[in-house]
């Protein structure tokens, strides 16, 4: 986890996380094209994605959804999302920022 002020950049490791909740309904309620729930909980199979969600206190900001690749080093984005009450306040650059940043901290060198 990472902190910046008051906001929290949190993994979620488990589909039974309450953020993983909140990641969900924030996608079927506010993206043209949400996700299956088995897609979603495709997720936590093996180690090959990372779901990052993007809080203030117990509020969701939003999250993002990478796909990884240790072997060559790559994380590929998947998803970014920032609820509509957060939007055209630089959370979206900031969980794309931090979460990038993790990834760094972990070996990753491409992103795309």
């Amino acid at each position: 986890m990472t902190s910046t002020s008051d906001f929290s950049l949190i993994r979620v490791t488990s589909s039974k996380d309450d953020d993983f909740k909140k990641i969900v309904e924030l996608d079927q309620t506010e993206f043209s094209r949400p996700w299956s729930d088995a897609s979603w909980m495709d997720v936590f199979e093996g180690e090959t994605k990372q779901l990052f969600c993007l809080k203030r206190g117990d509020s969701l900001i939003g999250h993002t959804l990478w796909q990884l690749s240790k072997l060559e080093e790559l994380a590929h984005l998947l998803k970014i999302q920032v609820a509509e009450k957060f939007k055209g306040q630089g959370h979206g650059y900031t969980l794309l920022n931090e979460s990038e940043n993790l990834l760094i901290s972990n070996n990753f060198k491409k992103f795309y």
